[in-house]
């Protein structure tokens, strides 16, 4: 909550070295780890280009968020499409990266869970593989 809207505050966090250890956690065995890292994880992107550039270079971090669009829980599936898409940004380009790797099954998979935030990350996702460049 601390990171959400807060551009100095997601800086500050971004330049203390918070990536690494949120990554981290995303590994945990429990559930709930999961998805409060993958919050963390959206925070520190939403609306900050820096974070977001980080966060898009760190493959480790794409492919455990991209692993819990695959699990069943919807809530994790959830933060962690959330978290994806906040890495994505606001560049077409960034966004059609992501949504083609989350991929076309997987995207179809999260319309099925009744939530309004995926739903909105699908559909602009799906929206963005069907953009000309």
């Amino acid at each position: 909550a601390i990171l959400e809207r807060n551009l100095q505050n997601q800086l500050c966090a971004l330049s203390e070295g918070v990536v690494p250890p949120l990554v981290a956690l995303l590994r945990a065995k429990e559930v709930p780890v999961h998805t409060n890292a993958a919050r963390a994880l959206e925070a520190l992107a939403e609306n900050c280009q820096e974070s977001q550039t980080k966060l898009q270079g760190d493959s480790t971090c794409i492919a455990l968020l991209k692993r819990m669009l695959m699990m069943r829980e919807p809530d994790v599936k959830v933060s962690g499409g959330c978290a994806l898409w906040a890495i994505a940004g606001s560049l077409i380009s960034n966004k059609r990266l992501l949504a083609a790797h989350m991929g076309l099954e997987v995207l179809v998979d999260m319309l099925i869970i009744h939530n309004e935030k995926l739903d909105y990350v699908c559909s602009e996702a799906l929206a963005s593989l069907a953009t000309e460049l």
